[in-house]
């Protein structure tokens, strides 16, 4: 398991309070590149459907240091696996847009 970020704080909560989670979104990473793509369709004069994939990486991301703050892939109720460190993330997209 990727090392939590040290920049994230868990703030303590009251049963049936929101608890919250505050970091840097790059920890440590002087460098960050990102590469996108994407396909868009007119299915119709009023209907068009866009997919967009995102990848993210820090090339300088070693042993947990140096990368992307990530949140994604961990489950919600489980705070020791929030906000790990990582070399790279991926992202697809599915957008419906309808003319009115």
């Amino acid at each position: 398991m990727p090392p939590r970020c040290p920049a994230a704080a868990l703030a303590e909560s009251a049963p049936g309070e929101r608890a919250q989670v505050k970091a840097a979104v790059l920890e440590g990473a002087s460098t960050m590149h990102e590469l996108t793509g994407g396909l868009s369709w007119t299915m119709s004069y009023n209907l068009r459907v866009q997919l967009n994939y995102v990848y993210v990486w820090a090339p300088d991301y070693a042993d947990g240091k140096g990368g992307i703050v990530s949140a994604g892939s961990s489950s919600l109720a489980d705070t020791t696996r929030k906000n790990t460190i990582v070399g790279s993330e991926h992202m697809v997209g599915l957008r419906f847009i309808f003319r009115i």
